[in-house]
């Protein structure tokens, strides 16, 4: 009898997925999620792939896909994932997420460890890809007897060049919701042995520029915590570690702006009786008392700010109605192109040299077939299930990708899926 996949969720990034379940398996797949129109269109014209409506409050429900299932996929928003995870215990069922671990996962390792099922984590582009690239540069080199002395890991959704054009330099092939409230994460991360740390309200301030070929000179700004990955890539003789996000150039500064207005504030109330654009940019203008540069302006009034327009919604919050404003304004149309840039640079030391890794992947994908980010955050984790299902990791417990049982197959089968980094190797300087 074929084994049964549940994928709960039906978003942006999913199709890819399900097309390598059709294709590439013989698995019985559910979808569940909350639209049905939404279901239907990611799961047409694909073989062995049902859906179901289905709310994430209802537990009961959920409860009985997962009993009758041989493995969970969630790509729900990471809040609903310990519900999933509990049910998952419950039945010792593996489970499969592209979201960071938070704390409350990573204290279910043992009870998964116990249960015998592997509870895979971080297993999308960034976190995943990234990842998993970096480890295997990291083992080899400590397979030879070398050392990490710094390691630089940036990586960006974004549009083609030729597609980023409009103002902003951006447009939405994921969570809109999820690409402005990282806008609100601090950071940290190493820099010659010393800890950097970064509030939020600095958070687009501490940038810079980083050339990656076949894109062009990007901005990249910090990605938050780098300092965990110390640990968990198993580098702790690491003096300088940075985790970074690519943007084209400009987009740090006007985010500035964004968190200075307290756009992305999702706490912020409309004020009462403001109900346009113009009439809330006028009331934050007043109360941040500060010139905001005519190229930044630009942008606002290309957004449609001070337009005498109404609100989407003035009993939500700021956020939501700006979301909704960029929802509109930063879409792609069909047959647009977006790409993924990942980067690392790895220094390692061995015998007095320096060697520099660079790996760089570039991919780019089409809009109302497979975009780039789909592919490369949903067919990791696709593959991670395959193999699950096939025995072939055999792990147990909570993990992220960085393991080799891991990262070389999915690393290779996603080869087969035009999924190919490019790794230069450069001797640097002899030391002392």
């Amino acid at each position: 009898m074929a084994k049964k996949v549940l994928v709960l969720g039906a978003g942006m990034v999913t199709k890819p997925m399900i097309r390598y379940f059709s294709e590439k398996t013989d698995y019985s797949v559910i979808v569940a999620s909350r639209t049905r129109k939404h279901i239907d269109d990611l799961i047409k014209g694909y073989k062995r792939i049902k859906g179901v409506t289905w709310e994430a409050h209802n537990v009961e429900e959920l409860r009985e896909l997962v009993r009758e299932s041989d493995i969970v996929l969630s790509f729900l928003p990471y809040i609903y994932h310990m519900e999933v995870a509990r049910l998952c215990l419950e039945y010792a069922k593996p489970l499969v997420t592209t979201s960071y671990v938070k704390d409350d996962m990573a204290a279910l390792d043992e009870e998964a460890k116990k249960k015998n099922v592997l509870f895979l984590n971080e297993i999308g582009l960034d976190p995943g890809i990234d990842h998993m690239t970096a480890q295997e540069v990291i083992d080899n080199a400590h397979k030879i007897g070398a050392k990490v002395v710094e390691f630089y890991s940036y990586c960006g959704a974004l549009p083609a060049p030729q597609y980023a054009n409009n103002p902003l330099r951006y447009k939405f092939s994921w969570s809109p919701e999820g690409v402005l409230r990282a806008g609100n994460n601090s950071a940290k991360y190493l820099k010659d042995g010393k800890v950097i740390e970064i509030s939020s309200d600095e958070l687009f301030s501490h940038r810079w520029t980083e050339y990656v070929e076949g894109v062009g000179e990007l901005e990249v700004y910090p990605n938050r915590n780098s300092l965990i990955y110390i640990e968990k890539y198993g580098i702790k003789e690491v003096s300088t570690l940075i985790r970074g996000t690519f943007r084209y150039p400009g987009w740090c500064e006007t985010q500035i702006y964004f968190k200075k207005l307290h756009l992305l504030d999702e706490d912020a109330k409309v004020p009462p009786g403001v109900r346009t654009w113009k009439e809330l940019m006028e009331t934050r203008l007043r109360k941040i008392g500060e010139k905001i540069p005519e190229h930044i302006m630009e942008k606002f009034k290309w957004l449609g700010l001070f337009e005498e327009r109404e609100l989407p919604c003035i009993e939500c919050s700021v956020f939501d109605n700006f979301v909704a404003l960029l929802k509109e304004k930063l879409s792609y149309k069909e047959g647009e192109k977006d790409l993924i840039a990942l980067k690392h640079r790895i220094i390692v030391e061995k015998g007095g040299r320096r060697k520099v890794y660079t790996v760089r992947l570039i991919s780019e994908g089409v809009i109302g077939k497979e975009t780039a980010v789909a592919k490369t955050v949903s067919l990791p984790a696709a593959i991670a299930a395959d193999l699950i299902l096939k025995g072939e990791i055999t792990l147990t417990g909570v993990w992220i990708p960085t393991h080799p049982e891991i990262y070389t197959k999915v690393l290779k089968a996603l080869e087969d899926e035009g999924i190919k980094p490019e790794i230069k190797e450069e001797v640097l300087e002899k030391i002392g």
